[in-house]
């Protein structure tokens, strides 16, 4: 190990990862609804926040690509891509600051790198807002430290502007109004400060960040008139919908940090047929390596209680990082993002103070080679379903001997809904109810869709819907039915 250079082994991820998302994953179920093409949008009015969302920065790249909707998914992959680059770079570097040790300083970057829970984020076209918001927070965290540094109130003010940027990128982002002040904090207690002093000297600074999220939430209500969070249905329920059940945030948060600190495949527990040899391997060294890191802790413990105070407020602060999923109604291993970069963080330094032993390697190369195979596995999946989403695309644009202006969907829910988060669905649901056809047809039409339960609830007539140029009937099982065009 002494021998690999960090770079080289960052240049042949970057390449693979790369070369990945661009030809093998294609757009598929949300890529068709966010951060996709929006032909003739009103910027001015788009940029203002909604009920469920506000995140400008999405509908600036809606708006860009609307003027070259040749450039999606491509541009999407590559903002995604640089970003996720740069904080893999930005872990290294933080790590090899705080260790001086070159090999925990790759070891926790390469745990960020190949987790299996970072697929979906970094190989989905619209998670261009996740990746940003933490690199954004991260610059922010950068000011901050700046800040206290130096003292110049300059770097204070750029610390509240990019947690404000990041806020705007994604909502979770509101967390870096507080979260530079713990990891100071950790930081602080870590290089041999009191835990009492520590908090005395950054109380001020908490507040500070108090302050700034109550401007954010300010400027957002003013905007939208009102004071909403959250979003849901009729019925109360939704994807997101906030939760505040003790029950219900304790399992987001097993979700989020069961994700970020195993080599399970998930494909394999919740795809039917369940694979219970790989279950049983990926769950056997996942228990391993938790114990192994269970043992430097202890040994931690036992000889440097001011680092084991340090790494308690840092597992701290990267609850508090995943704390805006954990109230979300609706959660997935795409919301470990954050948590797994926290980790790497963690693993690097636990690692440089545990101790020293050749059984640890052993158990580092086996756990690096499971999420490796974890990660291929959900790839190819990825790669299949969004492959076959597209073929019907292609193929099915011919059904259409025009180019619609305006369409209306019938979308019949003839079967139940199965697979898992974004790597297997039924067809109906990577077509986005039909919405996925514009990709074929310039992104310029208009669609409306209907749910129904099955063909007997489609009323359409010849002289049915006369506003609509184009009428159509799409399944969840992916059967179409053009009825007027």
């Amino acid at each position: 190990m002494k021998r690999v250079k960090f770079r080289y082994i960052f240049a042949v991820y970057a390449a693979v990862v790369a070369y990945v998302c661009m030809f093998m994953i294609y757009p598929a179920h949300d890529d068709f609804y966010y951060a996709a093409p929006k032909p003739g949008m009103n910027l001015l009015e788009s940029l203002k926040p909604t009920a469920s969302f506000w995140r400008p920065f999405d509908r600036l790249i809606e708006y860009g690509l609307g003027y070259a909707p040749y450039l999606f998914p491509y541009v999407n992959h590559f903002v995604i891509l640089m970003g996720h680059f740069l904080l893999c770079a930005l872990l290294y570097a933080v790590l090899k600051k705080l260790t001086g040790n070159k090999n925990c300083s790759l070891v926790g970057a390469l745990y960020f790198c190949v987790s299996p829970c970072i697929v979906c984020t970094v190989t989905n076209s619209d998670f261009i807002n996740q990746v940003w918001a933490i690199l954004t927070g991260m610059a922010a965290t950068f000011f901050f430290f700046r800040a206290r540094m130096t003292g110049k109130s300059g770097f204070l003010m750029l610390w509240l502007l990019l947690a404000l940027v990041a806020t705007l990128v994604k909502e979770n982002g509101i967390v870096w109004f507080i979260a530079p002040v713990m990891l100071h904090a950790t930081y602080s207690i870590m290089s041999g400060e009191s835990l009492s002093s520590t908090l005395k000297h950054n109380f001020v600074y908490f507040l500070v960040g108090i302050a700034g999220m109550i401007l954010y939430f300010g400027i957002r209500f003013y905007f939208m008139g009102g004071f909403v969070l959250g979003a849901e249905t009729d019925d109360g329920t939704g994807r997101y919908t906030l939760n505040f059940s003790p029950l219900h945030i304790i399992r987001n948060y097993s979700i989020i940090i069961g994700g970020a600190s195993t080599a399970l495949d998930s494909l394999a527990i919740f795809l039917k047929p369940r694979n219970i040899p790989i279950i049983i391997i990926t769950g056997i060294i996942s228990a391993v390596f938790l114990g192994f890191v269970a043992m430097k802790i202890c040994y931690i413990f036992r000889h440097d209680r001011q680092l084991f105070t340090g790494l308690v407020m840092l597992f701290v602060s990267a609850g508090y990082i995943s704390s805006p999923y954990a109230v979300m109604g609706y959660n997935s291993e795409a919301t470990a993002y954050e948590m797994t970069f926290m980790i790497g963080l963690m693993l690097g330094v636990i690692l440089h103070s545990g101790g020293r032993s050749r059984f640890g390697r052993s158990i580092l190369v086996a756990m690096f080679a499971c999420m490796i195979l974890s990660s291929g596995h959900k790839i190819c999946v990825m790669h299949e379903y969004t492959l076959g989403v597209h073929n019907f695309i292609v193929e099915h644009a011919q059904d259409f001997r025009r180019t619609p202006a305006k369409a209306y969907v019938y979308f019949i829910e003839d079967i139940p809904r199965y697979g898992y988060a974004t790597y297997k669905y039924t067809m109906g649901h990577g077509l986005a109810n039909g919405i996925g056809f514009k990709s074929v047809w310039g992104w310029r039409t208009k669609i409306t869709i209907n749910h129904v339960s099955d063909d007997a609830h489609i009323d359409f007539t010849p002289d049915s819907l006369p506003e609509y140029d184009t009428v159509f009937s799409l399944s969840e099982s992916g059967k179409l039915n053009v009825l007027r065009n």
